[in-house]
This record gives C-alpha cells, structure tokens and sequence, in this order.
C-alpha cells in the first residue's frame, strides 16, 4: 500500500468496510498504523509480508469483495520476476479469495506490466472482464488516486487500469 493514503482515503470514505492493507516493507506499515490511529479509523489492518503468503493464510475462498493493486512494483528484472504480483499464481489466488461478483483492480503506469497482467488474466476462467472490447481502461474507475498516481498524471505519463470480475 506505500504511504497507505489510498487506502486511508478509501477507508474514510466506507466506514461500514473493512480494509486490509499488505506492505512488503515495515516502514510502510508503520506510517499507515500512525495515520490509522491519527484519524480515528477502525476499519483498517495491515499486514507486513509477502502477498502471496498473507492473502492465501489470512482469507477464506470467495471472502472479499475486492482486491486492488495500485501501482506494485513491476520489478522489470528478470531475477526479481518472483516478486511481480502480476502473475497467474498471484492474481489466480486473488481470483479465488473474490466472492462471485467481486471485482480485481490493477492499475500500472508500467505498459510491459498492463501486456503482462493482461495474458495472465486471460489464463484465468475465474475472471472476466469488465471493459471487453479495451485492453484496458486509460482512467481510473475509482475517485480517489495515489500520490504518484497524481505525479504521473501531471507528468502526463499513460497510465493502465484494469477491473475483473469473479464469474
């Protein structure tokens, strides 16, 4: 979740959801859990770990509504390619948390990573998407936008986003 202040945001904004966050670093985990108790929310967790292992260990098959991806990494070296969440395993896994109807958002300034996500996506019989007809999506669906996704915006940067939905 980086500085979390998409995550916050949209906290702020469902207070009847819940929202679990997963940091890969500490030190990000730490910041969204002093802002948490800043503002009051008690509808926010966090994790620090690997997504693969907190998604599969922490969420029963078909609990969540959603699972969003803003902007990871897209670890473009191929000895890093173990960390991409844009992966089948990943986004397979994440496919089968989503209860039927909810809905995986990807979002990526990183076009070799939209292409990547894409071909895996299609790997899946779980999803479907919810834009047929577009590779993907050249604004976000949602209303609220990262930090640097307003830098890439004012950069002028073409930015990827795509929705599926759990058949």
């Amino acid at each position: 979740f980086g500085g979390g202040e998409f995550l916050l945001g949209m906290a702020r904004r469902h207070p009847e959801c819940r929202f679990v966050g997963v940091e890969r670093f500490a030190e990000g985990h730490r910041g969204l859990v002093k802002n948490v108790l800043r503002l009051g929310l008690t509808n926010v967790l966090s994790a620090v770990g690997d997504a693969h292992v907190v998604v599969e260990v922490c969420f029963a098959d078909g609990s969540l509504e959603s699972v969003t991806l803003n902007f990871s990494d897209p670890w473009p070296k191929a000895r890093h390619a173990s960390r991409r969440l844009f992966t089948e395993e990943f986004l397979g896994l994440a496919a089968r948390k989503l209860r039927p109807g909810g809905r995986l958002h990807l979002a990526t300034d990183d076009g070799a990573y939209a292409e990547q996500a894409i071909e895996e996506l299609a790997k899946l019989p779980l999803l479907s998407s919810t834009h047929p007809g577009l590779r993907w999506m050249d604004s976000s669906p949602c209303p609220l936008r990262t930090r640097y996704e307003e830098k890439w915006i004012r950069e002028g940067r073409p930015l990827h986003y795509l929705v599926y939905e759990r058949r």
